[in-house]
C-alpha cells in the first residue's frame, strides 16, 4: 500500500528541518509518542536504529526505526518495523522562497503480518493515509507557533 501526503508550512526550511529531526519535539505532533530510543549507530546517519515508543489507547507500541537516507535538510528516508506490519517513509523538504517549505511524506507499507492487519492494509487505505496527514497538520501547526 502506497500513498502521498504533503503539508506546506509558513516557515523556512532550514527551521522546519531543525524542528522535524529533533525527536524530543515528537511529542508535539504525534500523539501517544512517548520516548525515543537509539540501539545503534552513529546518529542521523544510514544504517542507525533506534525505537519510537508510543501509548495508544493505553498500549504501548514500539516501532524500530532503521535510517535508510539521511541527505537533509533535502531527505529522509527510513524504515518502521511492528511486529504487525512494515512500512517504509522518505519525507522530502522543498523550500518555496524563503518563508515557506513544502514536507511531503512517501509511505510505503510493505508487509502486514496477521489475518486481521492484511485485511486492514487490504481495506484501510484510507485510515492509513488520514492518520498520517493528521501528523503532518499537526507538524504544520507546531512549526508555525514555535
Amino acid at each position: 500500500m502506497k500513498f502521498t501526503c504533503t503539508v506546506e508550512i509558513n516557515r523556512p526550511k532550514e527551521k522546519v528541518v531543525a524542528l522535524w529531526k529533533n525527536q524530543n519535539n515528537l511529542k508535539h505532533w504525534q500523539e501517544g509518542f512517548e520516548r525515543y530510543e537509539h540501539l545503534s549507530g552513529e546518529k542521523e546517519t544510514v544504517d542507525s536504529k533506534g525505537i519510537l515508543h508510543y501509548i495508544t489507547r493505553g498500549n504501548a507500541m514500539e516501532l524500530e526505526e532503521t535510517i535508510l537516507e539521511w541527505n537533509l535538510p533535502d531527505v529522509m528516508e527510513g524504515r518502521y518495523v511492528h511486529d504487525k506490519m512494515t512500512n517504509r517513509m522518505r519525507n522530502t523538504f522543498q523550500g518555496l522562497g524563503t518563508e515557506k517549505t513544502l514536507w511531503k511524506a512517501e509511505i510505503n507499507y510493505t508487509q502486514f503480518n496477521g489475518f486481521k492487519m492484511k485485511l486492514l492494509g487490504f481495506l484501510g487505505k484510507r485510515i492509513f493515509k488520514q492518520q498520517t496527514q493528521k501528523w503532518l497538520n499537526n507538524f504544520k501547526k507546531f512549526a508555525e507557533t514555535t
